[in-house]
């Protein structure tokens, strides 16, 4: 009875190793580099196995005590390491200079405090990563934070430059260009982007507002019946449906879409505009 329930034991801790392993195996694409802390879910499998397969004796307790004493000195070390996102990320960036992810994932965190100093950041990597879009990316969404419009449309379209197919790239020019109104400019990329990623939620709501601001409501409904087709809950894609729909005269439908947005999303103001677009209409 107690080798079965020795034999058991292993197994499971055998089992547990593979699966919490599968991260660093990548077999999840979790995309995260300082994987190294993935091995402390593992190491509770290495534990259970080498109990259930070692001897019971004084020497195994003095050598089980001394490897959690060595443990718990080591995690007592990197605490201040996972005190937060950013102190996580700097160590990575540090750790991993090459690695552009950890420094973009760093200043991220930076950038939710102070986003100059975030800019700082992707400035002195782009000394030494000139070359690389996923940088040119989030250093011109830092920027827009800064208000600097013109700048992160030039960083957007620098990534672009790079990397044509860049999905992230594409979505935030084009947002900005119909932010900004140059709608006519937005709308190339937002077909380019759609084309390359047709399952990418925000392209499509990207490129139905594009429509919208071009008072082209027949493909505007399109491209909201597309993203709604994907995630029928979303507030955002009700929302550039119930202005299709207004731009195409179907009042009735704007009226019904705008309402399914408003109750997705309260705090959302356009529904409400647009409601307010239909009452003064009709009187």
């Amino acid at each position: 009875m107690v080798r079965v329930a020795r034999q058991s034991a292993a197994a499971l801790g055998i089992l547990w190793g593979l699966v919490t392993l599968a991260p660093v195996f990548q077999l999840v694409p979790l995309q995260n580099l300082l994987a190294d802390r993935y091995l402390m879910l593992p190491l509770g499998g290495v534990a259970l196995t080498l109990a259930a397969v070692l001897p019971a004796n004084r020497v195994t307790g003095w050598i089980s005590g001394l490897v959690l004493l060595l443990l718990s000195i080591s995690s007592i070390q990197v605490s201040g390491i996972w005190q937060s996102s950013e102190a996580l990320w700097k160590t990575a960036a540090d750790r991993y200079p090459s690695h552009l992810r950890s420094t973009v994932a760093w200043a991220g965190a930076v950038h939710e405090r102070d986003p100059t100093a975030a800019r700082a950041i992707y400035e002195g990597a782009l000394r030494d990563h000139p070359n690389s879009p996923l940088l040119h990316n989030a250093y011109g969404t830092t920027l827009l934070a800064l208000g600097l419009e013109e700048p992160a449309l030039a960083a957007w379209q620098h990534a672009l430059s790079l990397d044509p197919t860049h999905k992230k790239a594409l979505h935030n020019r084009m947002v900005q260009l119909t932010r900004v109104g140059r709608p006519a400019e937005a709308l190339a990329l937002g077909q380019t982007l759609t084309n390359l990623y047709p399952t990418y939620i925000d392209g499509w709501d990207g490129l139905a507002t594009t429509y919208i601001a071009l008072d082209d409501g027949s493909r505007a409904l399109v491209a909201a019946e597309r993203a709604l087709a994907l995630a029928p809950h979303r507030a955002a894609s009700w929302c550039n449906l119930g202005s299709a729909h207004f731009l195409g005269s179907d009042f009735d439908s704007a009226r019904a879409a705008w309402q399914r947005c408003a109750h997705l999303d309260p705090e959302n103001p356009y529904p409400q505009r647009g409601l307010q677009a239909l009452e003064e209409r009709a009187n």
